[in-house]
């Protein structure tokens, strides 16, 4: 009961206070509830798989297209359309490895579902009071598998809760190192549940941002872009869990900021169009695997420099609404107004 308590006074105050780090209040006390939250898991296991065609139906009326896609892409049991999907989730939940991974979710998350809500809630109200036209999704918390972490699209919010059990919870641990190397393990906490459901739906959301021309400074820009609007909807999330970072890894970048601007700002590599060169900087890994990037630094610090570029762009420019810097084009006016501190 405490901790219950905590959550909500915690949520509470920052939905009165909310200022980001860009210095943008949003007094969001007259925004409604937007979001439904699911919970597929709790769904499935009192569904009755021997009713296919009506627990088909019932599943589809409550989760809509998400029930689609969980039994086609995530699960890939067969076609969301067919009930006869169903007998394939059943399958999927008689595995001893899924009934050992249901029992986790509901010991390591059960009790942390009220604080997700909470949060989650703020972010997309908050969102909303930056942008009041947009159709907010419902979020379903499932059992993936271990297939998506995050999965989002028009209408829905997916949060595989399996992958944040814990860097050393035993599951976690068990997993194929190939597939799951140490880097990913490392993020796989309750602690990035919400920040990286919201960057997952923030990337497919504003797709349309994204520049026409594709090199590492647009790339790098339209990465911040999100990041800053993640900053708007969580103004209370210290900076490295935004990122997916330890504390050390946000700290080395602080402390390196000029030396990797130096770096990256050169004609030669800002200007790069080549893809597996631009994905040096920007895609996850045990450390960031661009040339002249030291070995100790974290993965993606081309991202975490977009997103400092966005930041102080932004706060140079004050009357510049989200939406306006969304639709801004001129990454190289954004580019060329940076100071590194």
């Amino acid at each position: 009961m405490v901790q219950r308590l905590l959550v909500i006074a915690l949520f509470l105050l920052s939905a009165f206070a909310g200022c980001s780090p860009s210095g943008r209040k949003a007094d969001i006390s007259n925004i409604e509830q937007q979001v439904n939250f699911l919970n597929l898991q709790q769904a499935l296991s009192a569904a009755d798989f021997n009713q296919q065609e009506v627990t088909h139906q019932q599943l589809y009326q409550t989760f809509g297209s998400f029930w689609h896609e969980y039994t086609e892409f995530i699960l890939q049991v067969g076609a969301g359309n067919d009930p006869g999907a169903l007998a394939g989730v059943a399958d999927f939940l008689t595995f001893h490895d899924t009934r050992e991974t249901e029992a986790a979710i509901l010991e390591v998350h059960g009790h942390l579902l009220e604080g997700y809500t909470h949060e989650l809630d703020y972010a997309f109200r908050r969102f909303r009071y930056f942008f009041k036209d947009t159709s907010l999704p419902d979020v379903v918390f499932y059992n993936s598998g271990f297939n998506f972490a995050i999965f989002p699209g028009e209408a829905h919010l997916g949060v595989g809760l399996d992958f944040f059990l814990g860097t050393e919870h035993p599951i976690t641990k068990r997993l194929n190192p190939e597939l799951f190397p140490g880097y990913m393990q490392q993020k796989m906490h309750p602690g990035l549940v919400v920040t990286d459901a919201l960057r997952g739906w923030l990337l497919v959301h504003h797709q349309d941002a994204y520049y026409d021309e594709t090199n590492l400074i647009s790339t790098c820009i339209y990465w911040g872009k999100m990041l800053y609007l993640l900053d708007l909807m969580l103004p209370d999330t210290p900076d490295h869990i935004k990122m997916g970072y330890t504390e050390e890894e946000q700290r080395w970048c602080k402390e390196n900021e000029r030396n990797l601007w130096i770096e990256f700002s050169q004609q030669d590599i800002v200007y790069e169009t080549r893809r597996f060169e631009i994905n040096r900087w920007v895609v996850d890994g045990p450390f960031t695997r661009a040339a002249g990037v030291p070995q100790e630094s974290p993965s993606r610090v081309g991202v975490w420099l977009g997103w400092q570029i966005v930041r102080d762009y932004m706060n140079r420019n004050r009357e510049l609404t989200p939406a306006e810097l969304l639709a801004d084009r001129n990454y190289l006016g954004m580019l060329n107004a940076y100071r590194p501190s």
